[in-house]
């Protein structure tokens, strides 16, 4: 009989927890599966955020509006020439040709980059000429420029244009630019002509791109000043006013024989039709700045 309650005793303690699991005691809940799908009431896990999508480089990014343009030009100025020629390629041409031309500052060193292939830079222009000829006839004049060097023979301006010379049937704008050429080559000669008067000027030379052997003997003492003016960076006025020393008869002459080939020489610049080659030219008209020497 001992044994029975002894039984007993243990079935009752044993109900007993049972029940208190049952009522929200300290054992966690069993769930029990779906009777149709199997499935449990677990928590489910989280899915992890999405990384955001990185930021376009700042070439890549699409122009909306006019007046988005100017300040993008002016942001890529800022970035480093590597990154320059490695991010901001001939997409950004066309990108920006929508809107306007590329200044020959930005345009030079991307068309000199792209033309290291001048299988993939020929197959580029072809196919953007239809829809973008703004920024197909600035790469192919930037092109044909950039084969020259202030000092050298217009005539070099020649072979790179022959070899744009088979698109021109398929491109008028492209025709037209190849075809300036001629007007080109006198107008370049001049600019070599400005270059060696500046240089010759220079009594302190500071190693312009043509040699020349200046008018006043390195070395030598001599007093002078220069009354200069420039608009856009481009000289307007210049006048030796005071000279003391040897030369300056000499000086003063070449002096006003520059300023009398330099005004009408950019007024020819401005009557050029094609963009690059009036904005390129300007650049290499832009002389350094006369100073006073003692």
């Amino acid at each position: 009989m001992g044994r029975i309650i002894s039984h007993l005793g243990i079935a009752a303690a044993l109900t007993s927890c049972l029940s208190l699991i049952g009522c929200g005691g300290s054992q966690e809940e069993i769930t029990e599966p779906d009777a149709v799908t199997g499935a449990t009431d677990m928590p489910m896990e989280k899915e992890p955020a999405s990384s955001p999508e990185p930021e376009p480089h700042i070439c890549e990014k699409p122009l909306e509006a006019p007046g988005e343009v100017w300040p993008r030009i002016e942001a890529v100025r800022l970035i480093p020439a590597g990154e320059l020629t490695e991010r901001c390629g001939l997409d950004f041409v066309e990108l920006v040709s929508r809107w306007r031309g590329l200044p020959v500052d930005l345009l030079a060193p991307i068309v000199a980059a792209a033309g290291s292939d001048r299988e993939a830079l020929t197959t580029w222009v072809e196919a953007k000429a239809p829809d973008c000829p703004t920024g197909a006839v600035s790469v192919v004049a930037m092109d044909v420029m950039s084969s020259w060097k202030i000092g050298e023979d217009p005539a070099i301006l020649d072979e790179r244009a022959a070899s744009w010379s088979e698109l021109s049937g398929s491109s008028e704008e492209i025709a037209a630019a190849l075809q300036e050429i001629a007007e080109l080559k006198p107008i370049l000669k001049e600019v070599n002509s400005i270059h060696e008067m500046r240089c010759m000027l220079q009594v302190n030379p500071l190693g312009f791109a043509v040699d020349c052997k200046p008018i006043h003997p390195q070395g030598k003492e001599i007093d002078l000043s220069w009354k200069t003016a420039t608009r856009d960076g481009l000289l307007e006025d210049l006048e030796l006013t005071e000279c003391k020393g040897r030369s300056c008869k000499k000086l003063k002459k070449t002096a006003a024989r520059l300023k009398k080939s330099y005004l009408p020489l950019v007024q020819r610049v401005d009557e050029l039709k094609t963009e690059v080659y009036r904005e390129q030219i300007k650049a290499w008209l832009v002389l350094p700045p006369f100073k006073s020497q003692s």
